[in-house]
């Protein structure tokens, strides 16, 4: 829909290629493009102001661990992943209009996560951890070889805004495609194996595991494995963003 409100062509033609239509649809010479009139209404800001107010007061994603490795994944004696994830949890949906446009922005244009992220992410998360029985210690984050600074630098911001320590104990060892091209899980996982490494000591409590995107959870699921076996207590994902259309609402 949005790219059909920025559509600057025919809008007939649009809404035909959309629906893969075989015939060549002509301009239609009716649609406000093709007759160059352009509607002269001008919403309320205000009223824009309290939609976006609403879409960003959406409730919160659970992230539901991975529990199984995919058959024929190597190096593993059984399917059954013995140092699963908790549940984690996500601020919204990658493409909402609300907060998944600054995550967009972050991640595509300026490179960083602006601060209008941190007060929710904080709030999420205090809110999140109450509801734990043993609640992180510290904090780590997912490093990117192509975006290297983008997630540490906001994790560093969201463990002082939370009072947690942040420990920078994961490494990102071999550039690997991104999980967007891989056609399924078994790829997927295959893509983010043996490509992260944990360097120095790990602490010993439940820790905190930041993200910018979670996407398969392959990721989130190979480097909290890795986090356990080297001693780490409960390891809880947090991500802003997911990809996932069948994420569940964490109440």
């Amino acid at each position: 829909m949005q790219a059909y409100i920025r559509h600057e062509g025919c809008l007939m033609r649009f809404i035909a290629r959309a629906l893969d239509d075989p015939t060549n649809v002509q301009p239609c010479g009716r649609c406000k493009n093709c007759r160059k009139s352009q509607s002269k209404f001008q919403p309320n800001p205000r009223d824009l102001d309290t939609a976006q107010l609403f879409l960003r007061q959406g409730r919160p994603i659970a992230l539901e661990p991975r529990k199984r490795w995919p058959s024929g994944f190597p190096g593993v004696k059984r399917l059954t992943i013995e140092d699963v994830n908790e549940t984690g949890i996500a601020l919204c949906h990658y493409y909402d209009t609300g907060w998944g446009e600054l995550v967009r922005q972050g991640r595509q244009a300026s490179h960083q996560f602006s601060d209008a992220l941190l007060a929710p992410s904080v709030e999420l998360l205090q809110k999140y951890m109450r509801s734990l029985a043993q609640p992180p210690t510290w904090m780590t984050s997912v490093p990117s070889l192509r975006r290297p600074h983008l997630v540490p630098d906001f994790a560093t911001r969201l463990a002082q805004a939370l009072g947690l320590p942040y420990q920078e104990v994961v490494r990102h060892v071999q550039q690997h495609p991104e999980q967007s091209t891989m056609r399924n899980s078994y790829q997927q996982a295959m893509n983010v194996r043996e490509v992260f490494a944990i360097a120095g000591k790990v602490p010993k409590g439940a820790v905190l595991l930041v993200d910018d995107l979670a996407d398969s959870r392959w990721t989130l699921t190979v480097i909290g494995a890795l986090l356990r076996r080297q001693g780490s207590g409960a390891v809880y994902p947090f991500t802003l963003a997911t990809m996932s259309a069948s994420a569940s609402i964490w109440a």
